[in-house]
């Protein structure tokens, strides 16, 4: 199943939502955690849909880069997943805290989810890859993006970046801010696998 995010607007006690139209299923609307998250981002790049389990139902990456870790002082920024099972079977209004995958960015001010996609299989296994923008990660806010395949996706719910698969990070120019713009999906030699997910990754 295909689905398109599109932006809701407030709920009640202002926290931020985001509406999910799913073809011929019920419209769903996620919830963040804390209105101060930007959970969702500017522009709708904080969303993206693919599916990473290969059960043709679209899951739902949505990044809250001004998040909090819970009990703490350190806002890294943290980005759901939520899949499409999961999302089929729950209530009309799904919040942030039900997602069935949390990542977590490595340092306070990372933030972490900024911009958000799926890329088109890496690996070969069929299955989408996560991509993770933190244009603000290092002294110099050189900017990281992560690149999480989906064969590293287990029981463990919440996911630390510091464990991604791949981690690219940008010049150490000030404000490289590599990571706030990318595109995952696109095969440059025809070999069915993604490798164009650099191109427009710093801006």
């Amino acid at each position: 199943a295909t689905a398109t995010v599109t932006v809701s607007g407030a709920v009640p006690d202002n926290l931020w939502s985001r509406i999910v139209e799913r073809g011929e299923y019920a419209t769903k609307t996620f919830i963040g955690e804390d209105p101060d998250d930007y959970f969702g981002g500017k522009e709708e790049d904080a969303m993206a849909t693919g599916d990473v389990d290969g059960d043709e139902f679209a899951d739902v990456l949505i990044g809250a880069p001004y998040a909090e870790i819970p009990f703490s002082d350190t806002n890294p920024g943290i980005v759901y997943q939520f899949l499409g099972a999961s999302i089929e079977d729950a209530d009309a209004e799904i919040d942030a805290s039900d997602a069935d995958y949390m990542f977590i960015g490595e340092n306070s001010d990372d933030y972490a989810g900024v911009k958000v996609d799926f890329a088109d299989d890496i690996d070969g296994d069929g299955f989408d890859e996560i991509l993770i923008g933190a244009p603000y990660r290092g002294s110099r806010d050189a900017g990281r993006l992560y690149v999480v395949l989906s064969g590293s996706l287990g029981t463990e719910t919440v996911f630390d970046l510091e464990d991604a698969d791949f981690k690219l990070d940008g010049d150490n120019h000030f404000h490289a801010n590599f990571g706030s713009s990318f595109d995952g999906r696109g095969d440059i030699d025809g070999d069915g696998r993604v490798f164009s997910i650099l191109w427009s990754a710093c801006v």
